[in-house]
């Protein structure tokens, strides 16, 4: 072994490649890296907008599954349907937006998604307490019919 493969990184192993795949020794044209970085940032915000979808969404579950668990005193399974199909339906949004508008922003869906989350929520904590309220309603009703 001679005195400059033993200075090499990996030793022989390096040269072996370097020998067995030949490289043309010509840069990467400046406009390739520009474009490879264009990607690279797209594929940033598009992970951004994602990632915050996925916190949006779980922020309503939890609002949802809290207001419910305490109407109820408990988390009925209804609960998680509807807390599913609306992440589905954003997520489907997601990919509907990063296809035809991959410049737009990416923080504008997620906060859509929890501004409508919280309403749908909301509103769903509203119809439980007027269920509640009529079913108290038709048990005293009864109550009363029967003595």
């Amino acid at each position: 072994m001679s005195v400059e493969t033993t200075e090499e990184l990996w030793g022989g192993e390096t040269r072996k490649a370097v020998d067995n795949f030949p490289v043309s020794g010509g840069r990467v044209p400046v406009a390739a890296v520009r474009w490879l970085g264009r990607i690279k940032g797209t594929a940033a915000r598009v992970n951004a907008e994602l990632g915050l979808l996925a916190f949006a969404m779980v922020i309503v579950a939890i609002f949802g599954a809290t207001a419910e668990a305490n109407q109820l005193d408990e988390v009925t399974p209804t609960f998680w349907t509807a807390a599913a199909l609306l992440s589905i339906l954003f997520l489907g949004l997601h990919v509907v937006v990063r296809f035809f508008a991959p410049h737009a922003d990416p923080v504008l869906l997620p906060t859509v998604a929890l501004i409508n989350g919280l309403g749908v929520a909301f509103l769903r904590r509203l119809n439980i307490q007027d269920a509640l309220e009529r079913i108290r309603q038709v048990s005293e009703r009864w109550a009363g019919v029967t003595t």
